[in-house]
């Protein structure tokens, strides 16, 4: 099975019902011209920031002759394969490059780099360059060969590909910065923790592609740490080097609910656990994930499971409650923000 787009949450499907900023530019650059214009993205950033949100024909080569030369498994493995190593080349040399693929077609690539670290890498192209079309097609009977299929439906797709001057390369990535630019711009705005990201050639296509954006998760994993401390969500934000504005705006769209109750939910599931001992009394229990106040931690607490901690004691000594499973079976819906 070829590997396929993952599918998108409610929120990315919002954000290309309503196009952002590089979206808009670059459908307006791809108007002016044959060549496509695409975006991997090695680090999950499109996730955290809406304005670089870009829809499924954006993230991928989607013109004729590449869709074409992904139809069958073995051709889909060995585009992804030539994908990844331009990937490579282009992080190692931090620099925009012209080059051929694995089956001739050209195309302009322009790693994106912020402080130091590639985000990703801009591909535009798709198209044939004037007097490269005998070596694109002693590319595409190679390496049809060398996977056992038959060169015939390549070669006639070849014959429909655009075709620009050499000459008018220097135009076409003079556009191609201008979109680099406004992305390294829009992350400087929004203030983006990028020293927390990390490069994977094929991040397009894992399956971190279906998890919560980076900068929600790196939150999670501050909350994790450090919930027994006096948490806000502007004390995160400093730690995680971002605005609080910006870091609440993702949280809320990407994990459905504030990082405030996020805050909550932790401190809760800690409570439980402590809890199914008598170690420990309830005040001490409110002090030791993070309350300040004991009223305040019995109000949370009944919030969640309908029942006060002291119930919940006698419950799960009675036999009635089994600890850490019931804790993870509570739905987070139920929760009303305090």
């Amino acid at each position: 099975m070829s590997r396929q787009p993952p599918p998108q949450s409610k929120t990315q499907v919002s954000q290309e019902r309503s196009p952002s900023l590089l979206a808009q530019l670059i459908a307006e650059i791809e108007g002016m011209g044959p060549l496509r214009l695409n975006f991997e993205d090695l680090t999950g950033v499109t996730l955290d920031v809406p304005e670089l949100n870009l829809p499924p024909q954006n993230r991928f080569h989607v013109c004729d002759f590449c869709v074409l030369a992904k139809h069958t498994r073995r051709g889909h493995f060995q585009c992804n394969r030539n994908k990844d190593t331009v990937n490579r080349l282009a992080r190692r040399r931090a620099t925009g490059f012209v080059g051929q693929c694995h089956l001739g077609m050209t195309d302009i690539v322009e790693p994106l780099l912020f402080h130091g670290r590639t985000l990703g890498v801009f591909y535009y192209g798709s198209v044939l360059v004037e007097g490269t079309r005998g070596k694109a097609e002693e590319r595409i009977r190679r390496s049809c060969k060398r996977v056992g299929m038959a060169p015939g439906l390549l070669l006639r797709q070849l014959t429909k590909a655009p075709v620009i001057a050499e000459e008018e390369l220097a135009r076409y990535r003079k556009r191609l910065l201008l979109i680099r630019d406004l992305a390294i711009k829009i992350i400087e705005a929004c203030s983006v923790p990028v020293e927390r990201y990390s490069t994977l050639l094929n991040f397009g296509f894992t399956s971190s592609r279906r998890l919560l954006p980076a900068l929600t998760q790196a939150a999670m994993a501050y909350v994790h740490r450090r919930y027994q401390d006096s948490l806000e969500v502007l004390t995160i934000a400093k730690a995680l080097k971002c605005q609080p504005s910006h870091l609440s705006r993702v949280f809320k769209s990407s994990a459905g609910y504030s990082l405030s109750d996020y805050i909550k939910r932790v401190r809760i599931d800690h409570a439980m656990r402590l809890l199914s001992s008598s170690e420990y009394s309830v005040g001490e229990i409110s002090y030791m994930v993070g309350f300040q106040d004991q009223s305040h931690f019995g109000k949370v607490f009944r919030s969640f499971l309908k029942m006060t901690p002291m119930d919940y004691r006698q419950r799960y000594r009675q036999g009635d409650i089994s600890g850490k499973a019931d804790s993870e079976s509570i739905a987070f819906s139920n929760f009303q923000s305090l």
